[in-house]
C-alpha cells in the first residue's frame, strides 16, 4: 500500500492510498502520478528522504523504510528539497 502525500506547488490528489504490487518497480508509480496529475515530471520522493531510482522494485523499498503498513510517496511539481 503506497500513502501519497503532495508538497508545495503540487495539486491535492482524490486519491491518498494506492496499491501496487511489490514486483512492480517504483517507475510505475512516476507514472501513475505524471499521468493523474496531467504532468510530464514530478519529482517524488519517499518519506520527505531521497527520490529512489526508477528501477528500484516498490517491495524493496517498503521492506526498508515503510511503516504501518504503507510506504509514503511524496510528488511536487518542482524540487521540494535539496
Amino acid at each position: 500500500m503506497l500513502r501519497f502525500s503532495n508538497k508545495p506547488n503540487s495539486r491535492l490528489t482524490v486519491f491518498l492510498d494506492f496499491q501496487i504490487a511489490g514486483t512492480d518497480r517504483f517507475s510505475k508509480v512516476i507514472d501513475f502520478l505524471c499521468r493523474q496529475l496531467h504532468r510530464e515530471t514530478l519529482f517524488v520522493y519517499v518519506n520527505s528522504a531521497f527520490s529512489p531510482s526508477p528501477d528500484q522494485l516498490v517491495n524493496d523499498l517498503y521492506d526498508n523504510f515503510g511503516f504501518d503498513g504503507k510506504l509514503v510517496v511524496n510528488y511536487a511539481c518542482s524540487m521540494a528539497w535539496g
